[in-house]
């Protein structure tokens, strides 16, 4: 129930002599493991954006191996924490496995939900160029946008695809006292 080394004696003895033997049995403790994900164990998530860094921490004891898959590698230190890149959008796992000196190993997991990044596929105005006072068409479309979209001038909480007709005004007011003269500062 203890760890450290226990010796074990055998003795055997006939009518003349006794004979012994000994052997020492090192127990070592059951391992322990616990891993979190920007400061978030499991069954929590940390959600980053794909390229994102996260901060993986564990902790251990009784551990004559420690490694974390994903392509994080073997762990020097009993505990501590290391970075490493997102690279795939979707539920991340990512597994400390630690191992004693007798084989037996634990694990434990963290996991991270990466979001793809939110991109701009189209960006228009038509006609372009537009006459004064006559109307233009803005369209949009986007991926990944799963928080706002928004056009300052148009509104925001837009759809992720999208179009919105504005009237191309010209201010008068400025340099030069001929209609349509551009505008300063």
């Amino acid at each position: 129930s203890t760890t450290g080394t226990k010796t074990y004696t055998l003795s055997v003895t006939n009518r003349l002599t006794t004979s012994t033997a000994s052997v020492n049995i090192n127990v070592v403790g059951v391992p322990t493991a616990t891993l979190t994900a920007n400061g978030i164990a499991s069954p929590g998530q940390a959600e980053v954006s794909v390229g994102d860094t996260v901060t993986l921490a564990w902790t251990s004891t009784w551990g004559a191996t420690r490694t974390i898959d994903q392509g994080v590698g073997s762990l020097s230190t009993a505990n501590g924490s290391t970075t490493k890149t997102i690279t795939q959008s979707g539920l991340n796992t990512f597994t400390l496995t630690v191992t004693n000196e007798a084989g037996y190993s634990v694990t434990a997991v963290a996991y991270v939900q990466a979001y793809p990044l939110p991109t701009i596929d189209a960006f228009s105005a038509e006609p372009d160029p537009a006459l004064q006072d006559t109307s233009t068409v803005i369209t949009w479309n986007t991926s990944n946008a799963t928080g706002s979209v928004s056009i300052p001038g148009i509104g925001s909480n837009l759809a992720q695809d999208g179009s919105q007709t504005v009237t191309a005004t010209v201010d008068q007011s400025g340099a030069g006292g001929y209609p349509g003269a551009p505008s300063y500062g």
